[in-house]
């Protein structure tokens, strides 16, 4: 199975049994790389989904603020494993066409 390094100065990724003996981006030596471990996704992790912006957060509970919108905690719904918005190009279930922002003037932006 391949192995996946990062190089510390760069960042260029390399896959492969071992690191390389050289970056062919920044030329520094096999020693500067470090090798990445992924770990597995939780599968207990939960999607929400900004009612205002359609910001899409993965966590065991929704932000207490939006960081895009600003939004507070309770404009976020939890959305099922299906497809996300950016995904699917669809709404999740329960989001209306209006945005949920409370001004009649917002543009559909989900």
């Amino acid at each position: 199975m391949k192995k996946k390094f990062v190089c510390t100065v760069c960042g260029y990724v390399y896959e492969g049994e071992e690191a390389p003996d050289q970056c062919p981006i920044c030329k520094v030596s096999k020693d500067r790389f470090k090798e990445v471990v992924e770990e597995p996704e939780a599968k207990t992790k939960k999607k929400f989904v900004c009612a205002v912006c359609g910001y899409e957060y993965v966590g065991d509970a929704a932000p207490e603020q939006c960081p895009v919108c600003k939004a507070p905690k309770e404009k976020f719904k939890e959305v099922s494993d299906e497809l996300s918005v950016s995904q699917s190009g669809r709404r999740p279930e329960g989001f209306s066409r209006q945005m949920d922002c409370g001004h009649d003037t917002c543009p559909d932006r989900i």
